[in-house]
């Protein structure tokens, strides 16, 4: 805040959320359940591309099962920014990872002008 860049001011980047776990959705034991919700707006005080703050807002849920010590397995979804987000995960005997996500962003002046999507696959061997 009151900083200036080759003298115009910088916007500071001011992002709050918040994340639950409810306990009524848990479950323990050898096969658990874990439930996450989460939400946030994202950068509230920039306007470079007359955003507004609907356009700022992010959330979504993720399911986390697990199988004892052999296996978990993870799917979520929500939206950031207006665009679908989706993830899977699946790790076997706490040493092959594998996760796969796909996400969007805004490529053009408004929200739902240009979609930029990305997909990434991650695949990791180790505890």
């Amino acid at each position: 805040v009151g900083m200036f860049l080759n003298g115009d001011p910088v916007t500071p980047e001011f992002t709050v959320g918040a994340a639950a776990t409810p306990t009524i959705l848990q479950k323990g034991g050898r096969f658990a359940r874990k439930i996450n919700f989460a939400v946030d707006l994202e950068d509230l005080f920039n306007n470079d591309r007359n955003y507004k703050p609907l356009n700022k807002i992010n959330f979504g849920a993720e399911v986390e099962q697990y199988l004892w010590w052999i296996a978990s397995a993870r799917l979520g979804a929500g939206f950031k920014g207006g665009y679908w987000t989706a993830g899977v995960g699946l790790s076997l005997l706490k040493a092959l990872h594998i996760e796969a996500a796909s996400w969007a962003e805004e490529a053009g002046y408004y929200t739902g002008q240009t979609e930029n999507r990305f997909y990434a696959l991650n695949i990791a061997l180790g505890v």
